[in-house]
C-alpha cells in the first residue's frame, strides 16, 4: 500500500544535552537561533536559522551550501517534495522551488498571476498549480517540476475550490495514473475527474460523487465537528478506480467516469486502508481505541460483501497484512487471523505487550510475522510461536514527559510516510521507486534503502556505564531482536530527527546540531 510521507520522523521536545557515552560523529553550530532541522531524501541536513538556510553534508556535517537571504523560515514555509532531491520554500507571497544538492533556485512562482505551487507529481516530473492568472481567473497549471516551465493551463477548472494540503503537501489525494498520458485527480467537491497530461483537459468528470469531499490522506479520522472523512488513497484495478468518500465506496470506471455500482455501499466509519487480495478487496476502517473499528472485504464488480458479517469492534487495530489467504491484523493485544474466504476471525494467540504498549504496526518477516509497539518487538513463526520478544521499559514521564512518551511510538512507522522511497504501511513490499524519473543522489538513496527496513527504533530508560538510569535511542534488528546500536541521552526532552536510510540520529542542543551513527 502506498502513502505517500518523509524519510524522517521528526519529534519535537526542549533541547537537551547527551551525556559522554555517546560521542557525535560531528556537530555544527549555527550562528543565530534554529528554526528547525530536517534531513532531505538526498540524504543531506537543512538548517534553518534567523540567518538563513544551511545544506550540511551528512558524512562531515560541513556547509555544502548557505542561502543567506532565505531567513528565519518557520516550518510551514519548507515543503519538501517526495521521490525528488527538490522543496519549494514561501518567503513572503512568493514560492521558489530549490535543488538541495547545490541550494540554487530552480523557479519561482509567482508571477503571472497570483499562482501558487498545489499539488507535486514527481514521478512524472510534474507540479500542478493554481490559483489566479492575470485576468484574475481561477486556473489549474501544470508546470515542469524540474525547470518551472508551463506545460498548459486549465482556467476555471473547478466549479468548488480545490481542498488545501498540509505540510509537505500532506492530505490531498495523490493523482492516480491510468495510463502514460492520463491521470485521475480528485481535489474537490466536484468529484474525481481524469486529466489528460499533456494539455490539461478535462477528459470526463464522475458526476457521482459530486458534492462529496475527497478522502484525505494523512488527516485525523474526524474532526472537531466529529465529521469523518476517508483517508485511504484511491485504489486503480483493471479499469476502474475504487473511492473512499464519507463513509461509503464507489467504483469509478475509468473509460468513462461512471459508477460500476448501482449504490456504492457504506461502512460504520471512515476506510483507513483497502487493498487488493485473492479474493476481493479487503477494507480497513480504523477510530483508534474506540472499539469501533473494522474489517471487510468486497466484491470488486458488485461491491457486495464476500463475508456473512464484518469483523468489528476492535480496538487498537494496526494496518492489516495478508498471508496465505488469511488477513493478520493485530487488536487490543491479541493477534487475528481473519479468512478470506468467510471472514471467521481466529485468534492466534494473545500477545501481552509489556508496559501498557500496544502494536501499531505489523509486517511479515521471512515466514513469520512482526509486531512492533513503541516499547515491544515481537517476532513469531509460522505457527504463531514466538521466536523472539524485547521489551525496553519507557523513560519515566519526570524524564521524557507524557508528550513525549506518546509520540515517540510513531518514529519507526512516520519515518516513510509521504513522499518516501520506502513504504510506510508495506514494509515488506518494493520500495516506491520509478527509475524513469530518477536522480543520482535518489538513486543512492534507492540502493541503500533495503537494507533499511532491517531494523526499528525506540526511545527506552536503561543504565549507563557509570550505573545512572537515562533516556537511550536504540537501534534493533528485526531478525533476532538484538540492540546493535545505542545512543545516550540526557534526562530531558530532546528534538531529534531520524534517517532510517544511513540509520543517522540528528539531535538539536540549543544552536547545535550532532550527529550519531545508530
Amino acid at each position: 500500500m502506498r502513502l505517500a510521507l518523509h524519510l524522517t520522523a521528526t519529534l519535537f521536545f526542549v533541547a537537551a544535552q547527551l551525556v559522554a557515552q555517546s560521542t557525535p560523529l560531528w556537530r555544527y553550530t549555527a550562528t543565530a537561533p534554529i528554526s528547525f532541522v530536517r534531513v532531505t531524501l538526498v540524504g543531506s541536513v537543512v538548517v534553518a536559522t534567523a540567518d538563513g538556510l544551511v545544506g550540511l553534508d551528512a558524512e562531515s556535517g560541513l556547509v555544502q551550501w548557505k542561502r543567506d537571504d532565505l531567513k528565519s523560515l518557520e516550518p510551514p514555509s519548507y515543503g519538501a517534495i517526495g521521490r525528488s532531491p527538490f522543496a519549494t520554500v514561501r518567503v513572503g507571497g512568493q514560492v521558489e522551488l530549490i535543488d538541495l544538492v547545490t541550494g540554487a533556485t530552480k523557479w519561482r512562482m509567482p508571477p503571472p498571476g497570483d499562482v501558487q505551487p498545489y499539488l507535486p507529481i514527481p514521478e512524472r516530473g510534474l507540479f500542478l498549480a493554481y490559483g489566479s492568472n492575470d485576468s484574475l481567473k481561477p486556473v489549474l497549471v501544470a508546470a515542469d517540476l524540474a525547470t518551472g516551465d508551463v506545460r498548459w493551463e486549465h482556467v476555471q477548472p473547478f466549479h468548488k475550490p480545490p481542498e488545501s494540503g498540509g505540510p509537505d503537501y500532506i492530505g490531498l489525494q495523490p493523482a492516480v495514473w491510468v495510463s502514460d498520458s492520463t491521470f485521475i485527480l480528485y481535489v474537490s467537491k466536484d468529484g474525481p475527474v481524469l486529466v489528460h497530461a499533456g494539455t490539461g483537459e478535462w477528459l470526463w468528470r464522475a458526476d457521482s460523487l459530486q458534492g462529496k469531499k475527497p478522502p484525505a490522506p494523512g488527516r485525523p479520522v474526524k474532526n472537531l465537528l466529529g465529521l469523518g472523512r476517508g483517508h485511504g488513497t484511491m485504489l486503480l484495478v483493471d479499469s476502474v478506480v475504487y473511492v473512499p468518500f464519507e463513509r461509503r465506496l464507489q467504483a469509478i470506471r475509468t473509460r468513462d467516469g461512471m459508477p460500476l455500482w448501482a449504490e456504492p455501499p457504506g461502512f460504520p466509519t471512515p476506510i483507513t486502508q483497502l487493498e487488493v487480495t485473492p479474493r476481493g478487496i479487503a477494507l480497513r476502517g480504523d477510530t483508534g481505541n474506540t472499539g469501533k473499528s473494522w474489517l471487510d472485504l468486497i466484491d470488486p464488480a458488485t461491491g457486495a460483501s464476500r463475508w456473512r458479517r464484518q469483523v468489528k469492534g476492535l480496538k487498537h487495530v494496526t494496518p492489516f497484512t495478508v498471508s496465505g489467504g488469511r488477513l493478520y491484523v493485530a487488536t487490543d493485544q491479541k493477534l487475528l487471523a481473519v479468512s478470506l474466504d468467510d471472514g471467521k476471525a481466529t485468534e492466534v494467540r494473545q500477545l501481552a505487550f509489556e508496559g501498557g504498549d500496544e502494536p501499531y504496526q505489523i509486517e511479515p518477516r521471512g515466514s513469520g510475522l512482526l509486531l512492533i509497539g513503541r516499547q515491544n518487538v515481537l517476532l513469531l513463526d509460522s505457527t504463531g510461536a514466538e521466536r523472539y520478544h524485547t521489551y525496553h521499559p519507557a523513560p519515566g514521564r519526570s524524564t521524557l514527559g507524557k508528550v513525549a512518551l506518546a509520540a515517540v511510538g510513531v518514529l519507526a512507522v512516520a519515518a516513510d510516510v509521504a513522499g518516501s522511497i520506502l513504504n510506510a504501511n508495506d514494509p515488506g513490499s518494493p520500495p516506491i521507486y520509478d527509475p524513469s524519473f530518477s536522480f543520482p543522489k535518489i538513486g543512492e538513496r534507492y540502493a541503500a534503502s533495503q537494507q533499511a527496513r532491517d531494523y526499528v527504533y525506540s526511545v527506552a530508560e536503561e543504565e549507563d556505564s557509570t550505573g545512572h538510569k537515562r533516556p537511550v535511542f536504540l537501534r534493533i534488528h528485526k531478525d533476532d531482536g538484538r540492540v546493535v546500536r545505542r545512543v545516550w541521552l540526557e534526562e530531558k526532552q530532546p528534538e531529534f530527527e531520524l534517517d532510517r536510510i544511513t540509520g543517522t540520529l540528528y539531535v538539536r542542543d540549543g544552536r547545535e546540531v550532532l550527529a550519531f551513527k545508530m
